[in-house]
């Protein structure tokens, strides 16, 4: 049985603890470090879930890491929505080159300036990063939310949410916008990969992305359960009548997935786990993970 979040919380927790007290014997001063991990700068708070992760790991989600790698290729045009600190834009702005290019956007003022950090500790990738302190929204007329979930404490927080222990961050300072007129004013001419990830909001980003059979983009998504029990439904359908298909992550292989109530039913409060929507018919893209 998958554990839930709350649950790689707690494990997270014990391990955030044992790291901080061995660097205070090694007489580290605090709990931000500054690391090179797989190539990439990153600097990291130990407190807290994503940059623990990077810490001990070396990425992010190796599994999924593992199987965009095998999809993005150099001179591609990524879009990573929810960029969060960066754990994923770097990684994209590594695979596509100096000929492609990585738009990143992330809302919270929280997560954006240690993003902007994590970008100027690697000036050799920085060029093929655009990050905008921005929400994708469904329509124009959609009003900025005021608070966003973006940072996953490894201690007790009394605002954290009892099911994914996540705390909700500031949006100052951000701007609102559909998906469509992002790339209008960014001048964006393909998108070939997009990391779809804002904790219940996929919807309205994809509806603000009427756009999207013009690209076609292969898309990574987390389906997760955020309190309504149709948003998985709604997600997955808004895909399917867009000609898409839906994959596991992980494996040698990609596995198509089943579409029906089971699937959406096994997704229980708490938990949630990545999957790749791709466009073309299923015998075309297995071989992708090869």
């Amino acid at each position: 049985m998958a554990l839930t979040t709350k649950q790689k919380i707690k494990i997270a927790q014990l391990l955030s603890g044992c790291v901080r007290t061995l660097r205070r014997g090694l007489r580290y001063s605090d709990d931000i470090a500054e690391v090179t991990r797989k190539g990439i700068r990153w600097r990291l708070d130990l407190r807290e879930g994503i940059d623990l992760y990077i810490y001990l790991l070396g990425v992010f989600e190796w599994v999924t890491v593992r199987a965009y790698s095998r999809l993005i290729k150099p001179g591609d045009v990524v879009l990573d929505i929810g960029a969060n600190i960066g754990a994923h834009m770097l990684q994209f702005a590594r695979l596509v080159g100096p000929s492609g290019h990585v738009y990143a956007f992330e809302p919270t003022q929280y997560a954006y300036d240690k993003l902007q950090t994590n970008i100027r500790l690697n000036p050799y990738y920085a060029p093929e990063i655009t990050a905008l302190q921005a929400m994708l929204v469904a329509s124009n007329s959609s009003a900025l939310a005021p608070e966003i979930y973006s940072s996953w404490p490894l201690r007790d927080d009394k605002d954290a949410n009892e099911q994914h222990g996540g705390v909700m961050k500031s949006t100052r300072g951000a701007s609102a916008m559909t998906l469509d007129d992002a790339l209008s004013r960014l001048g964006v001419k393909k998108v070939d990969f997009v990391k779809l990830d804002v904790d219940g909001h996929e919807c309205e980003v994809l509806e603000g992305w009427t756009t999207i059979d013009k690209y076609k983009p292969k898309i990574l998504l987390e389906l997760a359960h955020v309190g309504d029990d149709a948003h998985v439904s709604n997600l997955l359908n808004l895909l399917s009548k867009r000609g898409y298909q839906f994959f596991k992550v992980g494996g040698a292989t990609l596995t198509a997935l089943q579409i029906d109530n089971a699937l959406i039913q096994s997704i229980r409060a708490g938990t949630s786990y990545n999957v790749l929507a791709l466009p073309a018919a299923k015998d075309q893209v297995t071989s992708l993970a090869a």
